[in-house]
């Protein structure tokens, strides 16, 4: 980001930068990225983005550490919710699939958001860390690795 912020600046175009002091800084971003859309920024401005085209340069795996999450809230159903995540995103690649996509990258703020969720994002992302095959890739994360702004390529 520095660099693109610096590559604007050089080239005469107008920066804005904002300071907002917060605890809650990932869901402060995620909230600002979704409302100004800001041109740097417009990876993660939806639930997810499809890839037409495959990847050009994978930036981060999957620490194995982070791919093992304990959630057992359960929904009235039987289901757990983290299975319910699970589903919510099968069925978005199954779309995706039947577009011709390779590709689809999902980001945990828009999908808790799209679920109608608040405050699940630990199950959101343990949930998106499990559906991780070979070949899928961790775009953005934190170092809890359970924000509003995990953002992982699927290799559909």
């Amino acid at each position: 980001m520095n660099k693109v912020v610096l590559a604007a600046y050089e080239n005469g175009q107008k920066v804005d930068l904002y300071f907002y002091a917060t605890s809650d800084y990932d869901r402060v971003e995620f909230d600002l990225i979704q409302h100004f859309k800001p041109m740097h920024n417009s990876a993660r401005t939806g639930t997810y983005r499809v890839k037409a085209v495959e990847a050009a340069a994978k930036e981060k795996k999957l620490p194995k550490e982070k791919s093992v999450m304990s959630v057992t809230r359960t929904n009235t159903d039987g289901r757990s919710q983290k299975q319910e995540v699970i589903d919510y995103i099968q069925d978005l690649f199954k779309k995706e699939r039947s577009l011709g996509s390779k590709a689809i990258v999902l980001v945990s703020g828009g999908i808790e958001k799209e679920m109608g969720w608040s405050q699940r994002l630990p199950t959101v992302c343990a949930a998106m860390y499990a559906l991780m095959q070979s070949g899928d890739t961790v775009l953005h994360t934190t170092p809890s690795g359970k924000s509003s702004t995990i953002e992982i390529e699927y290799q559909l």
